[in-house]
């Protein structure tokens, strides 16, 4: 498999927010998710001091903030697409927790009424836009609780896929739909130097580990056709590493790195060429060249 082309510059910060916006020196562009039907991208970027959720054109053009949630942690993010390219999905505050809320067609954010705790976060859509996964994570004071659901896509029927280690650093999160809708991809994390990604079924049977935990990875997404789960080694700062795009099989076989930079590479997902809707032929990513800039790319395998 050859390296990929990077073919176009998305977005750029610190110069390329809308006036009056202010980008924070950390984390300023990242949860980057380029869209297969209407081929804009949705990514978070910090607005004073808390992120909120902005729209790109592959090309660069056409910026546009889609929220303008106070300014109280965590601010607007984890943005996904709904699959038919009209909703976007994040989390935000929402009274003494946070939660899910999703945009659509210019109106107000909605919350989605989820009944299994006050700490949801970090949305994905099935395939089929019926249901979500999410992640619940109250903070070390109930490690038992940390752990993935899911739940039709108006909120209904949520119930638990998964429980983090138990220990007060775990917890499961960046939970990804395979395409046939029956498995979770997600990240496990175990303690600020390991984590690792995971399979599961959606029933919470089928748990397998397909990275070391050394590897510190995260950020797993399927590709269109099931057969590539792209995902991010040393998710966490490690002296002298750098974390590019790797892809693996479902099965935690065939790793092959994608992206060769020298930039912390904070996420990354799949998107599709017009014409080719099942094709794993191209990927977005975000990159943080410097403290004070980031940028998101769209790559060509």
């Amino acid at each position: 498999m050859r390296r990929p082309l990077i073919i176009g510059l998305a977005a750029a910060v610190a110069g390329g927010l809308p006036a009056g916006a202010s980008a924070r020196p950390q984390d300023p562009v990242s949860r980057v998710a380029a869209h297969k039907l209407n081929g804009r991208i949705a990514f978070q970027a910090n607005v004073g001091p808390l992120p909120q959720v902005f729209t790109i054109e592959p090309n660069g053009t056409g910026l546009r903030e889609v929220t303008h949630v106070p300014s109280k942690d965590p601010g607007a993010e984890n943005p996904i697409w709904s699959p038919n390219g009209t909703t976007i999905a994040f989390d935000a505050a929402a009274g003494k927790g946070v939660n899910i809320f999703t945009a659509s067609g210019g109106m107000p954010p909605a919350q989605v009424p989820l009944s299994v705790g006050a700490f949801n976060g970090d949305p994905a859509y099935s395939a089929d836009g019926t249901q979500i996964s999410f992640d619940q994570d109250i903070g070390p004071a109930a490690p038992t609780v940390h752990g993935i659901f899911i739940a039709n896509a108006d909120g209904s029927n949520a119930r638990r896929v998964t429980t983090g280690i138990r220990t007060t650093q775990a917890f499961d999160t960046q939970s990804q739909w395979s395409p046939d809708g029956t498995r979770l991809a997600f990240m496990s994390v175990k303690n600020s130097k390991q984590a690792a990604v995971f399979v599961v079924n959606v029933d919470g049977t089928g748990l397998k580990r397909l990275t070391p935990w050394s590897l510190d990875a995260g950020n797993p997404d399927w590709s269109p056709d099931g057969r590539e789960i792209l995902y991010n080694p040393y998710w966490d700062p490690h002296p002298g590493k750098f974390s590019n795009v790797f892809s693996m099989t479902p099965d935690g076989r065939h790793r092959t790195q994608l992206t060769h930079t020298h930039t912390h590479v904070p996420g990354c997902s799949h998107s599709h060429p017009p014409g080719h809707p099942t094709a794993p032929r191209s990927f977005s990513f975000a990159s943080r060249p410097s403290a004070r800039t980031a940028a998101a790319w769209i790559c060509t395998r």
